[in-house]
C-alpha cells in the first residue's frame, strides 16, 4: 500500500511541475507577444515620423526664361506654405520686380495662395520665372492676339484654353465648357481673381496674361455660394499708373466716384486733384461718374495723366 500511495505521491508531484513550467512557458509567450506588439507600434511610430519628415518640405528650381540667360536657383520650401514668399524672396535674391514678374508651373500661373501640396509639386520641379506680358502671341495675319488661359476645376485636371484677346471672354469660355442638364444648356460659374466674370470683359480689359487661371465653379443657379463672390464684387483694386511707371493701388467699391480716386491720387505725388486726367486703354474717363458706370473691374490698370498748361 506504502509503495502505490509513494507512487500516487510522485504522480502528483510531478503533475505539479508541469502545471508550473506550463504557466512559466505561458508567461514567456506573453511577454514575447507584449515585446512583438511594442516592436511593432515602435516601427510603426518611426514610420509615421520617417513620412511627416518626407512631406514636410520640398525643393524646388526656380529658372529664369530670358534670351541668352541660364540662371537656376534651387530653394527650399515646407509643402503647407504659401508659395509667394517664395516667389518674393527670389525676386528680392535676383534683384527684380515682383509686381513685374510671373511665375509659372506646367503652364498655368503660380498664385499667390497656392502651395506646393496644392500643385503635387515633388523635389526638384521647376518653376519659370518670366516677366509679365512676355511673348505676346499674335497670328499670322497680324490682326488678332491671342492667350492662352488655364480653367481650373475642383477634383478634375487643368484644362488649357486659347481665347482671343478683345472678344468677350466669358462667351468663348461659354462654348468650351457648356453642356446639357435636364434639357438646358448650362456652364460652369467662371471666377477671375476672386471676382465673377462679366459679359463686356475681355482679356485686354483684364489685363490678363499668358497662363492666368480661371476658377470654374459647377454651381446651381440659386446656390447660396454665389452670394459670396456677389458681395465681392462691391469692391475692387484699382491700379492708377504715374507717368514714370510707379503704381499707385487704391481700394474702392462701384459707388465710389472717379473724383475720389484722382484727389487720393494727387494727394499722394502732390498735385492738385484739377490737373489729373484718367485713362482706361485710351479711354478718358469722366471723374463725375462711379467705378460702376465706368464699368471698373478688380485690378484695372488706369493710366493717370498731369495735365500743366
Amino acid at each position: 500500500m506504502s509503495k502505490y500511495s509513494n507512487m500516487g505521491k510522485w504522480y502528483s508531484n510531478k503533475s505539479e511541475d508541469e502545471e508550473e513550467e506550463e504557466e512559466d512557458v505561458e508567461e514567456d509567450v506573453e511577454e514575447d507577444d507584449e515585446d512583438e506588439e511594442e516592436e511593432e507600434e515602435s516601427q510603426e511610430e518611426e514610420e509615421v515620423k520617417k513620412e511627416v519628415v518626407e512631406v514636410k518640405n520640398v525643393i524646388l528650381k526656380v529658372k529664369k526664361v530670358e534670351k541668352g540667360v541660364n540662371e537656376e536657383l534651387s530653394m527650399r520650401i515646407d509643402k503647407d506654405i504659401e508659395l509667394r514668399w517664395l516667389m518674393i524672396h527670389y525676386c528680392h535674391k535676383v534683384k527684380i520686380n515682383y509686381l513685374q514678374t510671373k511665375f509659372m508651373f506646367n503652364g498655368a500661373r503660380v498664385r499667390d495662395n497656392d502651395t506646393p501640396l496644392l500643385l503635387s509639386m515633388h523635389d526638384y520641379d521647376v518653376i519659370h520665372v518670366l516677366p509679365k506680358f512676355a511673348n505676346q502671341d499674335v497670328s499670322l495675319r497680324g490682326a488678332v492676339c491671342y492667350k492662352t488661359m488655364c480653367i481650373r476645376m475642383h477634383k478634375r485636371r487643368d484644362t488649357f484654353v486659347r481665347v482671343t484677346c478683345t472678344d468677350p471672354l466669358l462667351q468663348q469660355l461659354r462654348r468650351h465648357f457648356s453642356y446639357e442638364k435636364a434639357g438646358k444648356l448650362v456652364s460652369p460659374y467662371f471666377v477671375y481673381n476672386g471676382f465673377p466674370l462679366r459679359d463686356n470683359l475681355s482679356v485686354d480689359r483684364l489685363s490678363m496674361d499668358d497662363g492666368d487661371i480661371v476658377d470654374a465653379f459647377d454651381f446651381v443657379d440659386n446656390s447660396s455660394s454665389l452670394g459670396i463672390f456677389t458681395a465681392m464684387t462691391r469692391r475692387r483694386m484699382l491700379h492708377v499708373n504715374h507717368q514714370n511707371r510707379k503704381s499707385y493701388n487704391f481700394n474702392a467699391d462701384k459707388s465710389t466716384p472717379l473724383t475720389t480716386v484722382a484727389q487720393k491720387y494727387a494727394e499722394s505725388i502732390g498735385i492738385k486733384p484739377d490737373r489729373v486726367q484718367l485713362f482706361l486703354f485710351g479711354r478718358r474717363l469722366s471723374l463725375d461718374k462711379t467705378v460702376e458706370e465706368e464699368q471698373l473691374y478688380d485690378n484695372c490698370q488706369i493710366d493717370a495723366f498731369v495735365n500743366f498748361s
